[in-house]
């Protein structure tokens, strides 16, 4: 891994012992294009971990559309903790330098470290696991160009290139609607799940993916609920990426937006305009529907 890793600042002498510590065993986290590439020669599943799944791991705050509880806060530790074969974890690839990052990412990462840092690594497995980075699917809005979502985005559609694709996602996530991110699949089956509080239907929502998952590339798009199903499924033995935020990504990378904005017909919780409920009328969106989980 290039660069140098920052020590978070700590208050005291044992913190600070604890840091020098911690960073002998830092996670070794490939880059977005070796965890792309990875993942296709691999033929692996995939769950992400990201700041939000780490604040409900550790049970620091809510996230606007995922309340924390007990079952998903230990559901994320033992994911982290015990991931089966078959699985690549993901975590964010910001432990050594921020530079690739534009101004407000390098900045927004930089505090998370300075407070998270020696939390999260005592959740890792260290140098024993070769993780992902999570922000493959975040290739766009955090950098300073659009040279990495070029190089990315080609590379991430050959993931279902030909292949029959269930997506989970939430109510409005409207995966690939719209765009020509799925025009590659070989077919698009949808199961559609609460765009807010999606764990607390999870047992109901895993039992319609599996109704429906046979001989399919499982993509989910449901938060920390998809990081979750993700590796329940792969223990299942079926193959399921948590996919994330990549079709907003996408939007905004054909906008050639320079910020988050809200996207016209799909529910985007990090923007408050994009959180708004809207309908829609394409034929080819709803025929795709086997199921809505409300």
């Amino acid at each position: 891994m290039k660069g140098s890793l920052i020590v978070p600042v700590f208050k005291g002498i044992r913190n600070r012992v604890n840091a020098i510590r911690l960073i002998r065993v830092k996670p070794n986290v490939m880059n977005s294009c070796e965890t792309v590439n990875y993942i296709l020669e691999k033929n692996c599943s995939v769950a992400r971990y990201g700041d939000g799944e780490y604040a409900i791991m550790s049970k620091r705050y809510d996230l606007y559309f995922q309340p924390r509880s007990d079952r998903l806060s230990e559901a994320l530790y033992d994911v982290m903790k015990n991931p089966p074969d078959g699985l690549l974890v993901c975590v964010p690839d910001v432990f050594g330098s921020l530079k690739k990052f534009n101004h407000h990412s390098r900045t927004y990462w930089s505090n998370w470290r300075r407070i998270d840092f020696a939390k999260m690594i005592r959740h890792m497995q260290g140098k024993r696991y070769l993780f992902g980075d999570t922000m493959f699917s975040r290739t766009y809005i955090a950098y300073p160009d659009d040279r990495n979502a070029r190089e990315l985005f080609p590379l991430i559609r050959k993931i279902w290139e030909k292949r029959d694709v269930l997506i989970v996602e939430g109510e409005q996530t409207r995966f690939g609607v719209n765009n020509d991110l799925l025009d590659n699949a070989g077919s698009v089956e949808r199961i559609l799940a609460p765009a807010i509080n999606a764990f607390s239907r999870y047992d109901e929502i895993l039992t319609e993916v599996r109704a429906h998952a046979e001989g399919k590339l499982i993509l989910l798009a449901l938060g920390p609920t998809a990081t979750v199903m993700a590796c329940d499924l792969c223990r299942q033995g079926y193959r399921a990426i948590d996919i994330g935020h990549l079709d907003i990504e996408y939007e905004w990378y054909l906008a050639k937006a320079k910020e988050k904005t809200a996207i016209p017909g799909k529910y985007i919780n990090e923007v408050r305009e994009g959180r708004v409920f809207t309908e829609c009328g394409d034929s080819k969106y709803k025929s795709q529907i086997m199921k809505v989980i409300t």
